[in-house]
């Protein structure tokens, strides 16, 4: 049974995707620090992710992406974990700086699209207003004018690396 403190001040599980150590420990120690934070659970690879939402689809109250992890490429598990209904709740932290990638999550209805290359403090701003539920997106580059056309990006179904083609094949 929920106390009123539960109500007033809640509490939610992370579900963070990261396949490098490092950045792993850094940046789970960092969310974890939050009180809005009840657990973080750290999946190193596509498929173990896919397994931890498909199994407990109603834990997470925030899924933080990195985009290149084992068995996923491009925006690939991104656009898996929109297709089993989790976009507003996952917050891409990548290395990507992708312009179309960032469009694309933006018109996806994903909460956030956060660029690793930045100062901590702008990084820690950037992780607490995603745990407050906020959308951050990174600022359109100036020498992008709004409007300008841009090559379509489809983005790639989730293909595990084990059932996609080999390059020889191809």
């Amino acid at each position: 049974m929920k106390t009123k403190a539960d109500i007033e001040n809640p509490t939610m599980d992370v579900l963070f995707i990261e396949d490098q150590p490092v950045v792993s420990e850094a940046t789970s120690d960092k969310i974890s620090r939050s009180p809005r934070v009840a657990s973080i659970h750290v999946c190193d690879t596509a498929d173990k992710a896919l397994h931890a939402l498909r199994s407990e689809p109603d834990r997470w109250g925030l899924i933080v992406l990195d985009l290149d992890v084992p068995g996923a490429i491009g925006l690939s598990l991104a656009m898996e974990i929109k297709r089993l209904g989790k976009a507003a709740i996952t917050c891409i932290l990548t290395g990507a700086h992708s312009a179309d990638y960032i469009a694309l999550a933006a018109a996806g209805g994903f909460q956030g699209y956060i660029l690793k290359a930045m100062e901590i403090e702008a990084l820690e701003r950037a992780l607490d207003s995603a745990i407050a539920g906020e959308k951050i997106f990174p600022p359109r580059k100036q020498n992008a004018p709004a409007g300008a056309p841009r090559l379509p990006v489809a983005p790639r179904p989730w293909i595990p690396f084990w059932s996609a083609p080999s390059v020889a094949s191809l």
